[in-house]
């Protein structure tokens, strides 16, 4: 599979880099963004909830609507890494010699060696936040789509760490998973209970959502740094 789609990945990868590099201080901001969460998915996350504190409707459906988007966050980011540990392996664009890709920080293609490249997990992510944007505001969504796909998916692919077929499965990936979890929704039973405990935990739920939001933005990378710690030392037992 990975073959057929190899050229075409190759000419949209070069035509990016010439596109980019034609325009110097475009890809000074690329390099400052590949690795800054807080530019890349918290603001959009923070518009998110923007969208999702309107008062446009009635408090049950709003809070149905938060709880089946970061469900269907949360799933997208499962499913995008699941992909890479599961499908045959892809190795990634910056380690292909005839590319000649440069990180801006050298030291980053240690971390991405033996990392497959297909899908990608911050085109999931991005795909379920456009997802979740649109479902609430057709402008909302457009702007979140813009701002997700110049300054998280573009530096992937200008640097190396995705081919393009790997973004565009992760964002069909995450788009699906979050429209799915939108529309087939929770019970309402469900939702009332939801709504009667945080009515009664109201500062514990804010602190719990925030907690969430903050490892969604960083597709769970300190609950995976700690997983492999805590695996280390069991396994060092």
């Amino acid at each position: 599979m990975y073959a057929l789609l190899q050229p075409i990945d190759v000419l949209v990868l070069r035509q990016v880099s010439a596109l980019i590099e034609a325009l110097p201080p475009l890809g000074s901001v690329m390099g400052a963004v590949l690795t800054a969460d807080l530019v890349k998915t918290a603001i959009p996350l923070a518009g998110l909830w923007l969208l999702w504190l309107s008062p446009a409707d009635r408090l049950d459906d709003r809070l149905r609507t938060i709880l089946c988007s970061v469900i269907g966050l949360v799933a997208s980011i499962a499913a995008g890494r699941a992909g890479q540990l599961l499908l045959p392996f892809r190795a990634r664009p910056l380690f292909d010699p005839t590319l000649a890709v440069d990180l801006p920080q050298p030291g980053l293609a240690i971390q991405f060696d033996g990392w497959s490249a297909f899908p990608s997990d911050h085109g999931s992510l991005a795909g379920a936040l456009i997802a979740a944007a649109f479902a609430l505001s057709r402008r909302g969504g457009l702007a979140m789509a813009l701002w997700l796909l110049t300054l998280v998916c573009l530096p992937r692919l200008y640097f190396g760490l995705h081919w393009p077929s790997d973004v565009m499965a992760g964002l069909a990936l995450g788009f699906a998973i979050t429209t799915l979890a939108l529309r087939v929704g929770l019970p309402r039973s469900l939702v009332a209970r939801a709504s009667r405990v945080i009515a009664r935990r109201e500062r514990q739920a804010v602190a719990a959502l925030f907690l969430v939001s903050f490892e969604i933005a960083s597709l769970f990378a300190s609950t995976r740094q700690l997983g492999r710690s805590l695996a280390g030392l069991v396994s060092a037992d």
